[in-house]
């Protein structure tokens, strides 16, 4: 057999299947003009594998995409699973810090800033206002308003404890237990008595850490509006407690506005209103108990984003403030052992032995120099001693 041409093989290897395809069908179909019928069933043929192609190849990209598709989501769940990770490590990192209040509060407002969308985060106190020991009488020539220091009582009331009414008969029933110590949970006739509420009416926010460009509000105080005036007439409209004081007043544990623009109670400290979201936790020791501070963060324009904050972003500024709350009382319950610890007689000793020290310096003892004695020497002749030499 003569080898094959090149021409023959090109024609073998592109349209050799086809033209086999297309005899046969002439076979089996014996037109008329077979001529005419293979060459349309060529260009049918033609027409279907380009048909064919483009559908294989939509199938092959469309694979390619969800493969890719796949292996995107595979990647972005393991970084998110690795972000959780290490949000969760330092949320434990902060809950077992041991530090004073005002770090704790920092580190808090620095993990918000970094794990959250809040363009700014701020920690505050709950305080309340000193009130003085003593206030003068209104007729200071009143004899019976001044007290005399012979009627003082030297001995210093032990503290109310706290919920006790003015009156103090329910508070000192309930303080009254074995040895003065905690009150007892139920009372003698067996009746569970619930402790009062604690009274916010007068505490503030003195606020003790900020963000980056936020740093004025480290010495910030947040109070209550004044009360109205007492010639004040029906029509007068008071002024309402600022947003973050929901919190005391409702005892909620979190308050949260996608956009402060619509919330007429919410406070500028520099007076110019924005747009964004503003949320607020307040720090307890458990549910129920004491709010200690407060957590907030916001998404106020210019600083952040102007938008609400996610549902993931609320959720961790949530645990943060836990956290806070657990290493606030981990540090307060240190500080009352401490104190605890210690006997008072030793520290009014050792305060009596500072002030000694400080009115009384102690004067250096000058070493006085003494001679050395003079050694004996034998006696001369007539019983005299020796000349010097």
């Amino acid at each position: 057999m003569p080898g094959v041409g090149h021409d023959t093989k090109y024609l073998q290897e592109l349209v050799g299947d086809a033209l086999a395809r297309g005899a046969a069908a002439c076979v089996v179909a014996q037109p008329t003009d077979p001529v005419e019928y293979l060459g349309q069933w060529l260009l049918r043929y033609v027409k279907n594998a380009e048909v064919e192609g483009q559908f294989y190849e939509q199938k092959r990209a469309e694979l390619e995409a969800k493969k890719k598709e796949l292996e995107d989501a595979q990647a972005a769940a393991q970084k998110a699973k690795a972000a959780e990770e290490t949000k969760a490590a330092a949320i434990a990192e902060l809950a077992a810090m041991e530090a004073e209040p005002r770090i704790l509060m920092q580190h808090a407002v620095d993990l918000i800033t970094r794990f959250t969308t809040a363009g700014s985060a701020y920690a505050a106190l709950v305080a309340e206002p000193e009130e003085p020991d003593w206030s003068p009488p209104e007729d200071p020539e009143d004899p019976e308003a001044a007290e005399s220091e012979d009627e003082a009582d030297p001995t210093p009331a032990p503290p109310a404890e706290e919920g006790a009414g003015e009156g103090g008969e329910e508070g000192d029933a309930q303080a009254e237990g074995e040895g003065g110590e905690a009150a007892a949970e139920e009372g003698e006739d067996g009746v569970v008595k619930v402790p009062r509420p604690i009274d916010y009416s007068k505490k503030y926010f003195s606020y003790m850490a900020a963000s980056a460009m936020n740093e004025f509000m480290a010495n910030v105080e947040l109070r209550r509006p004044p009360p109205p005036p007492e010639d004040a007439d029906e029509d007068f409209q008071p002024e309402p407690a600022a947003f973050t004081f929901r919190i005391l007043d409702e005892r909620m544990p979190m308050v949260y506005t996608p956009n402060v623009a619509f919330d007429k109670t919410v406070k500028f400290f520099r007076n110019f209103p924005k747009i964004g979201a503003y949320q607020a936790c307040g720090i307890q020791s458990g549910p129920g108990t004491e709010f200690k501070a407060i957590v907030a963060a916001d998404t106020l324009f210019p600083e952040g984003s102007g938008q609400s904050l996610s549902q993931e972003d609320q959720d961790f500024i949530w645990e943060v403030s836990l956290a806070l709350g657990k290493a606030y009382d981990k540090v307060e319950k240190k500080f009352l052992e401490e104190q605890q610890g210690k006997s008072a007689k030793e520290d009014i000793a050792a305060l009596k032995k500072r002030i000694l020290e400080i009115y009384h310096p102690p004067e250096d003892e000058e070493e006085e120099e003494v001679a050395p004695p003079t050694p004996s020497a034998p006696a001369g002749k007539g019983g005299k001693a020796p000349p010097a030499p």
